[in-house]
């Protein structure tokens, strides 16, 4: 269910839900897409306005001005482009202290991210790939050698891929995605869950600095950065973990 947004000129006028104050037109268009009842959008980018539609107005004035919407919908979508998936990118509230590169966020190559030193830095930025769903909730992923982020036209979206092993692992459509990286090592914004342990005869799994099991707590997810032989930056999300 990939949804988007299409230009419609009209004069029907319709009722307006909500006003909200929005920084951008894609904070505008993800207030809709998480109100099942928005059927459509305006935004003002001067007053930085939103005017959430709903339905049309039964008792038609005369002399309406036309005027444009933007009408949320699941069906005839048009083929999303790299700019439109990072422009539709609004920050996860739990990387609120992450510096986001949507310069350095790429599509249909392996590493959604830089996996090596950029911008004259001594060593590789520990990226995660933050998300945003179909549904509008927030996610996020590991970013290493082996996925991509890449136009999967059955789905009609673009997709977080990883095809290892003979296996399809990740093939989740997303909306919008943009890279992220922490400069220092600060607290996560959001609390995680305690990181489930592999059974049986396991070891409580550490946090960095810890030698053997160093992970962090990002945008609520669980993350290992391992260094590759080469010097390239991995990251991976797990679910559970041991030291062995």
């Amino acid at each position: 269910n990939a949804v988007c947004f299409i230009s419609k000129q009209e004069i029907i006028p319709r009722k307006g839900l909500r006003l909200i104050q929005s920084d951008s037109l894609s904070h505008c268009k993800l207030s809709c897409i998480r109100d099942s009842a928005c059927q459509s959008i305006t935004f003002n980018s001067t007053l930085k306005l939103c005017v959430i539609h709903g339905d049309p107005i039964g008792q038609v004035c005369s002399n309406i001005a036309p005027y444009t919407r933007l009408i949320k919908t699941l069906d005839g979508c048009p083929q999303a482009t790299p700019d439109d998936v990072i422009a539709n990118y609004v920050t996860d509230p739990c990387l609120q202290s992450a510096i986001l590169t949507p310069a350095s966020t790429y599509t249909c190559q392996n590493g959604i991210c830089p996996l090596s030193a950029v911008e004259g830095e001594a060593s590789p930025r520990a990226y995660v790939v933050s998300v945003i769903r179909h549904d509008g909730t927030h996610d996020a992923f590991g970013n290493n050698i082996i996925n991509r982020l890449q136009w999967n036209a059955t789905l009609n979206s673009y997709v977080v891929y990883l095809f290892y092993g003979g296996s399809l692992l990740i093939n989740e459509p997303v909306y919008a995605a943009m890279c992220a990286y922490y400069p220092t090592d600060v607290a996560p914004e959001c609390d995680c869950p305690p990181l489930p342990l592999q059974s049986p005869g396991t070891a409580a799994a550490g946090v960095a600095p810890a030698p053997m099991c160093s992970g962090q707590a990002r945008a609520q997810k669980w993350i290992v950065f391992p260094p590759m032989a080469n010097g390239a930056q991995n990251s991976w999300i797990i679910a559970s973990a041991s030291c062995l």
